[in-house]
């Protein structure tokens, strides 16, 4: 499956590390199409070095004053061109509006194009390993059972991975998570994952663990 990552340059290059954040470690199956509106545009040293020592193939463009209205048309035509053949788009961009205009652009497509939205194309890379080591996978059952793991939304899968935890006890953590009913008032279903989370790791690792997920639910 080829990669593309379509970059409104302008709207993240203040990110941390900025948006071009990443492009380091794609390969040659990847395309990264970077969009200027400027074309004074300066680039940091570091990120330039990101940028040549990159195998993807990379194309920039210089949209002069490119109103947001313009860059989405652009982006539409794009999606349509990169999307073909199962091809995975990421638009890295702070633009939510022009992503919910893209997402309703292609809805009434008979093969609506994959396309999601990051501030970063380390942020999309994360997503896609997160994905990639969360995708149900068929466990060892009795027979005719068949047990699945469950996909751990990104925003808890991140959290966690920064506590240094492994994917396997990431998905143990969100089983948890899962196993505890959301129509719970909060304070009982907080203290049934605290219970849940005290019977895996040592007490402190537990609450520490317990005050970073609970903000993501």
């Amino acid at each position: 499956m080829h990669r593309c990552f379509l970059v409104d340059y302008e709207r993240v290059k203040e990110q941390a590390g900025n948006g071009l954040d990443g492009i380091e470690h794609l390969t040659n199956q990847d395309t990264v199409f970077i969009l200027f509106r400027n074309e004074n545009i300066s680039i940091h040293f570091q990120t330039m070095k990101k940028l040549t020592s990159s195998e993807a193939e990379i194309i920039q463009k210089v949209i002069p004053e490119a109103s947001d209205e313009v860059m989405e048309n652009i982006f539409s035509y794009l999606i349509g061109k990169y999307s073909q053949g199962k091809n995975t788009v990421f638009l890295v961009t702070d633009d939510m509006h022009c992503f919910e205009y893209l997402q309703s652009f292609t809805a009434d497509d008979s093969e609506p194009a994959e396309v999601s939205a990051f501030l970063t194309i380390q942020s999309a890379l994360n997503r896609d390993l997160a994905e990639s080591k969360t995708a149900p996978t068929k466990a060892t059952a009795p027979k005719g059972e068949t047990k699945t793991k469950e996909c751990v939304p990104i925003s808890i899968y991140e959290a966690l991975a920064k506590l240094s935890l492994s994917p396997d006890k990431i998905n143990d953590i969100y089983q948890i998570i899962n196993e505890t009913s959301s129509t719970k008032r909060n304070g009982v279903r907080s203290m049934e994952i605290l219970t849940g989370l005290r019977n895996m790791f040592p007490f402190q690792t537990a609450v520490e663990i317990h005050q970073v997920i609970m903000p993501l639910l």
